[in-house]
């Protein structure tokens, strides 16, 4: 499948840093998250660099680390952040979100669609169920949606 994300540069690294060439690496880096999203399978364009970036021990570490956080903050052992997390409907979820970390960190594979879902959890501070008071009925699912959409395949099916 012909993805056709070829915006004259890669997605980070060495490129031009005028903001023609900004922009047209975050449009690229939109772009090829919402084809992951939707279950593209990387194809050596863009979208596979993205997919190789998301799913790279530094990316997965980081969103680890994030996760610890959240989980450290909804214990009350640091200092709450600047969005405010939704406490009453993540503290019960504390060992879903550490079995997360966990799965994030682990060496086996995960999918770049998962990794997606995750961040997308972290930092959505609008619709996230994490942040989202009013979507609290929904973080559970969220959660496990994440944790289902890290397993590759292969890995589901045995």
């Amino acid at each position: 499948m012909e993805l056709g994300l070829h915006l004259g540069g890669r997605l980070h690294g060495r490129t031009p840093s005028s903001p023609l060439a900004f922009r047209q690496r975050s449009k690229a880096r939109l772009q090829a998250d919402e084809l992951l999203l939707a279950g593209a399978e990387p194809d050596g364009s863009l979208v596979a660099e993205r997919a190789a970036q998301l799913t790279s021990p530094r990316t997965r570490t980081a969103l680890a680390g994030s996760i610890d956080a959240t989980v450290r903050e909804l214990e009350g052992r640091v200092v709450p952040s600047a969005v405010p997390l939704n406490r009453a409907g993540a503290r019960p979820q504390v060992e879903l979100l550490r079995t997360l970390a966990a799965r994030l960190r682990a060496p086996e594979p995960v999918t770049p669609r998962g990794v997606l879902l995750v961040e997308k959890l972290l930092t959505d501070g609008l619709t996230s169920p994490l942040y989202n008071r009013n979507r609290t009925a929904d973080l559970e699912p969220t959660l496990l949606r994440c944790a289902s959409a890290l397993e590759p395949r292969d890995r589901v099916a045995a």
